[in-house]
């Protein structure tokens, strides 16, 4: 099963949910999908609209993480 986020919801929390959920720092992230820290705060906090590319790189790599 992959990880989901509902665009009904409210994204920001969702992504900072699912982050936490796999034991990662916003900074693993943000490494691993070659993005900045703030961006990614950004998005958790819904200061920023999120971006559909940096969504589809963030789950992706939340499957990859979630499998091992």
């Amino acid at each position: 099963m992959t990880v989901q986020i509902d665009i009904r919801g409210n994204i920001g929390q969702q992504i900072k949910t699912i982050r936490q959920s796999l034991g990662l720092t916003l900074a693993d992230v943000a490494k691993a999908i070659n993005e900045s820290e703030p961006l990614l705060s950004y998005y958790e906090n819904n200061k920023r609209q999120q971006s559909v590319d940096i969504l589809r790189k963030f789950l992706n790599f939340c499957d990859r993480v979630k499998k091992c």
